[in-house]
């Protein structure tokens, strides 16, 4: 994998806890893989009674050739921690290494973020394709961005899911006393306080970790997805997700392995052709009905530690509204909520598609972006 052999995955282990097992402290996304060591590694967090502790739901770091993987989405560019699925101090899954990474400068147009490449290279982050991607975040810490993300969901979903959604956004923020949260759409990207953020998560919730990206986009669509009655699930790299949902009691025993069936590990052959990993996991996606009216937006990665399978690293949850788009995120389990307001969809999957372009191992194929089962980045 490029940049000097890090490893992107999503996972949540602990700042403090990771180093003790070869980890890097940096990532911590949705899942943590250790091979022929996973179940020491898992009696261990339930012996130390850390598995509540500092957890990123959607990205991470581990150094190429570790025995571990940390699943869910890496931290942003220009700032921005998305959730990839692959602790997120930094999508699937995390940021680089901090102390090898310099300060980033928020150089932005005046009403949107910019991606640019000579930017993100400045950043050490590799640069996307073409045009730079503008986008404005907000972290739903104030009224009027609330306001309108409320009305744009609600015109797509349940309102009852919407509230649910809003106000476990609201719990979050409240938690965190609002530590580094945007006050409306703004062209710069937040810096997240990682570390006080997880003290006052920690002191409040104790060993509930909170919701991570796939948590959240399944409690706003749940209820107008349909769900095949009875299927297999993998669930091998969702026992970090399990964990939140039976500790905070989000979910019911039903929608619980319908949350599995969904974000199961998928079977694959072995080869770098995005192409082929997309028929595999639009053939999985194609026994579920997606929202008429939101899109379901995943970053797919091609998972090749311990075979060949296909993994939903970071998702999260598209809708329309004056003009513009929503995408709306759980960073992951450490970071917060984030909407990204897009002048398009196809901004959306670039922005995606650019941030998390090297979370692959090599002989993997890289990740790529589908939207309510089809595959929309790259064609």
């Amino acid at each position: 994998m490029k940049n000097a052999g890090t490893r992107r995955w999503q996972s949540g282990f602990a700042p403090g806890f990771a180093p003790a097992l070869g980890l890097s402290s940096v990532g911590t996304p949705g899942r943590v893989r250790l091979v022929g060591v996973r179940l020491v590694v898992l009696a261990l967090i339930g012996v130390l009674g850390l598995s509540g502790v500092g957890l990123s739901g959607c990205t991470s770091s581990v150094p190429a050739g570790s025995a571990a993987r940390i699943h869910e989405a890496p931290s942003g560019k220009n700032g921005v921690n998305p959730g990839l699925a692959p602790h997120e101090k930094g999508d699937p899954t995390n940021r680089k290494t901090d102390q090898n990474r310099k300060p980033e400068s928020n150089q932005a147009s005046e009403n949107e973020t910019d991606m640019s490449a000579s930017h993100a290279d400045k950043a050490g982050e590799p640069g996307p394709k073409g045009a730079p991607v503008k986008y404005q975040v907000s972290n739903l810490a104030d009224a009027a961005s609330r306001a309108e993300t409320a009305a744009a969901l609600k015109a797509a979903l349940p309102a009852p899911d919407v509230d649910a959604f809003l106000a476990a956004v609201k719990d979050y923020n409240d938690t965190i006393q609002n530590t580094s949260l945007t006050s409306g759409f703004t062209p710069i990207a937040p810096q997240y306080d990682l570390d006080k953020i997880d003290k006052l998560w920690q002191g409040a919730k104790g060993k509930f970790i909170g919701v991570d990206c796939r948590i959240s986009a399944f409690e706003l669509v749940k209820s107008q997805l349909k769900t095949p009655p009875a299927g297999s699930a993998d669930a091998a790299l969702l026992f970090q997700d399990l964990e939140a949902i039976q500790t905070g009691k989000l979910f019911n025993a039903a929608d619980t392995q319908h949350f599995k069936q969904l974000f199961s590990r998928v079977k694959t052959t072995k080869t770098t052709d995005v192409k082929a990993h997309a028929t595999k996991m639009a053939s999985h996606f194609k026994a579920f009905t997606f929202p008429a009216r939101a899109r379901v937006v995943t970053v797919v990665i091609n998972d090749n530690l311990d075979g060949n399978y296909l993994f939903v690293g970071h998702t999260g949850v598209l809708v329309s509204t004056r003009g513009k788009w929503l995408f709306v995120e759980k960073v992951s389990f450490q970071e917060p909520y984030q909407v990204l307001k897009f002048d398009s969809p196809q901004d959306c999957y670039r922005y995606l598609a650019d941030k998390y372009r090297d979370y692959a191992d090599d002989g993997a194929a890289k990740p790529f972006v589908m939207e309510n089962g089809r595959l929309v980045y790259p064609q």
